[in-house]
């Protein structure tokens, strides 16, 4: 009789969240499931079968990913490698008796191994001599990084049981600290207090032996974070293309101005005098097609900062002598009817108690929930690609995306679909749910606060306050949150009817138009309460809290509505700023008396793109 084996590989935050760029982000994702991967196929290899997730029918390998794995021979990433992460970081197998966890430990070892000795003889080693024991350094941080757990038995907690008799701590480092990771110490060994031309002097030299723009100036950094910044060029020659925060800001202002032959014409101009002295570091073709747009191609392939007046106004994001081309394009730019949004979106989900579920069912019903996140994971990056958006991981029952502002929220809200559609045979559907975040995040805010937001978010807003089944949404300026808002996903209006955050918004969104929620509506209702912005608070008995704010909104200046229209929209607003959660028994319950001005915020937002936020 085969025995269970449990497997699971981490840091996960620890290793994806902390990023600077989009393709670090990626790096992270896509390099904990390549590696879970490898475990994987460890137990495939000694004639186990993995069986949750679901990645083969019967000896068949059917996930893309670990399919890809089990062909490759060393660190040959053929063109048509996934580049998606498909792999959970933790799996379920049945092994032969004997089989020990050690296997997987000792597969996941030798390929992160292969990999990074792949980067050190490539970037690395021909700089060390300029650092003060950076090849020691570097040994400790590949070889002490992963926390790897594995149990072989029967019962479905042991696994969890196991990881609370975790005895490893990461040793405390010395010297100066990871610009990205910073309780690991940076690579050149120097203390910056004694020893800083010491220290610029090996950034520098490995600044000029790694391709391009991979290492900014400033950046000192530990070794696996610089695993994560160079494993793109091992994984494709010419490097793995992953938008910048700028670039995806800049979408919806690209879409709109190719359509227009007056602007086009401007951002013609506007290329020309940017080529003389700045690189094209994007690749459009994630959002355009050259034969559509061949004429602007130039304009399109430009890195996203150029699009915006703080960042291209910005001498030290630039080399000095592109100062004076820089000038020439800010002029240039004043041209233009309007700048970009500011913001782009994060998209995380999460499927609700899944693991609850698994440990309730027998083997036929985990084979069916196994069956139903097979049907809904292959079904992610179709989804977000047809919002114009970026799948940065999509496995098991979780999504990981970034998405041009305007994009986010339908994409959730279809991604949701899709996830109830494929558990529509069980017998409880409402045990069967999915949670999401999104980040409405300004594209100079560091990523790394913007996804550890995002999962705070998603777990203390969407699955407690909201009770699961539900959305979180926060705008992130480069100094922190200015709205927080959660809501299950079917709101309960006054009359009692259920409607979707999306119909609700999209409908406030059309009564608006180009109208306004004003500053001075909102900071008047927030005067009449006494209350700090956004925040929660009882609405004082004897208030009639509709024709309150409906005489306010009629008496802004800036804002010309009749009074049905301004009951209609703040009977709308009520729905998205009172109080709505889900019960004990996953029913969506409303309570008026607790009111905030999050929800009015996140509409004034979305009208406005984030301009004057």
């Amino acid at each position: 009789m085969n025995d269970i084996l449990q497997f699971t590989l981490g840091p996960v935050q620890g290793f994806v969240a902390q990023a600077r760029r989009t393709r670090d982000f990626w790096a992270g994702s896509f390099l904990l499931s390549y590696l879970t991967g490898k475990a994987m196929l460890a137990v495939i290899d000694k004639k186990g079968k993995i069986t949750f997730p679901v990645v083969q029918d019967e000896d068949v390998i059917n996930d893309p990913l670990l399919r890809a794995i089990s062909v490759q021979k060393g660190l040959n990433f053929a063109e048509s490698f996934p580049v998606i992460g498909s792999i959970p970081n933790r799996f379920m197998a049945e092994v032969p008796p004997g089989f020990s966890g050690e296997d997987c430990v000792n597969a996941v070892d030798a390929a992160w191994q292969e990999i990074a000795s792949e980067i050190w003889d490539r970037y690395i080693s021909p700089v060390a001599d300029y650092g003060n024991g950076t090849q020691q350094i570097w040994q400790r941080q590949v070889n002490g990084f992963w926390d790897m757990n594995w149990v072989v038995g029967g019962e479905s907690d042991l696994l969890d049981r196991r990881k609370n008799w975790r005895s490893y701590i990461p040793p405390e480092e010395p010297g100066d600290k990871c610009t990205l990771m910073e309780n690991s110490q940076e690579l050149s060994g120097y203390l910056r207090i004694h020893d800083r031309d010491a220290q610029k002097r090996f950034w520098h030299e490995l600044g000029k032996s790694v391709p391009g723009m991979d290492l900014h100036y400033d950046e000192r950094i530990c070794a696996i974070a610089l695993i994560k910044r160079l494993f793109p060029r091992i994984f494709k020659p010419g490097g793995t293309s992953f938008p910048s925060t700028s670039y995806l800001a800049a979408v919806p202002w690209l879409a709109n101005l190719k359509k227009n032959k007056e602007e086009k014409e401007k951002a013609i101009a506007f290329s020309i005098e940017a080529r003389k002295k700045l690189k094209g570091n994007e690749d459009p073709m994630l959002f355009f097609q050259k034969s559509e747009d061949a004429d602007l191609w130039d304009f399109l392939s430009l890195d996203g900062t150029c699009f915006f007046s703080s960042t291209l106004g910005n001498d030290s994001l630039w080399d000095p002598s592109t100062a004076e081309c820089r000038q020439q394009l800010l002029e240039l730019q004043k041209k233009f009817k309007e700048e970009p949004s500011p913001f782009y979106a994060l998209l995380l989900m999460d499927g609700d108690r899944l693991g609850a579920l698994l440990s309730e069912k027998g083997e036929e019903g985990k084979k069916a929930v196994s069956e139903a996140v097979k049907v809904f994971s292959s079904q992610v990056d179709n989804t977000i690609k047809s919002h114009n958006g970026l799948t940065v991981y999509a496995g098991g029952d979780d999504v990981l995306a970034l998405l041009p502002l305007d994009k986010a929220l339908p994409a959730a809200a279809q991604l949701r679909g899709k996830y109830m559609e494929a558990f529509q045979d069980f017998n409880k559907p409402e045990d069967t749910t999915i949670s999401a975040a999104i980040v409405y995040a300004h594209h100079h805010a560091p990523l790394k606060q913007v996804i550890a937001k995002a999962h705070q978010i998603l777990d203390e807003d969407a699955k407690e306050r909201s009770g699961r089944d539900a959305l979180a949404v926060t705008v992130w300026k480069t100094g922190g949150a200015v709205i927080n808002w959660s809501v299950p996903w079917e709101l309960k209006t006054q009359d009692g009817d259920l409607v979707s955050i999306d119909f609700q918004l999209n409908k406030l969104l059309l009564a608006l138009g180009n109208k306004k929620l004003t500053n001075s509506w909102i900071y008047n209702i927030r005067k009449v309460f006494q209350e700090p912005l956004g925040s929660d608070f009882k609405v004082p008995e004897g208030i009639d809290l509709q024709k309150l704010l409906s005489a306010e909104l009629m008496r802004s200046r800036e804002i010309d509505l009749s009074s049905a229209q301004a009951e209609e929209i703040v009977n709308d607003l009520l729905t998205l700023c009172c109080y709505q959660w889900r019960d004990n028994k996953k029913q969506v319950q409303r309570d008026d008396s607790k009111f905030s001005l999050s929800g009015a915020l996140l509409v004034k937002f979305l009208v406005t793109r984030g301009a004057k936020m």
